[in-house]
């Protein structure tokens, strides 16, 4: 059996038993999945994105903080989450929950 395990990768037990610790493990695996959804408030419009390539060519120019922009914007799971898009780079992607934005 030792000879089996011996190139296996090594995990903390919490891990191999599916128990996060603390916030923090959760807050380094998650990030925001695709297809990510942007509601424009103010209009009632409602875009989506499936890719990055999609979410900076449509946005180029774009702050989800900023409270000119009046939106909602939230990933696959409906989570609500932070975009910032600059210069067609997204320079922002995560949950709200993580931040205090």
């Amino acid at each position: 059996m030792e000879n089996f395990l011996a190139g296996a990768p090594k995990f903390p037990q919490s891990a191999a038993l599916g128990i996060l610790r603390s916030s923090s493990e959760l807050n380094m695996t998650r990030e925001p999945k695709y297809p990510i959804t942007v509601h424009f408030l103010e209009d009632a419009e409602i875009e989506t994105y499936d890719s990055e390539l999609e979410l900076v060519t449509s946005l180029e120019w774009f702050d989800s903080s900023d409270p000119e922009w009046k939106v909602k914007v939230q990933d696959v799971t409906g989570a609500s989450i932070n975009l910032k898009v600059d210069a067609l780079q997204v320079t922002l992607l995560e949950y709200k929950y993580l931040t205090n934005r």
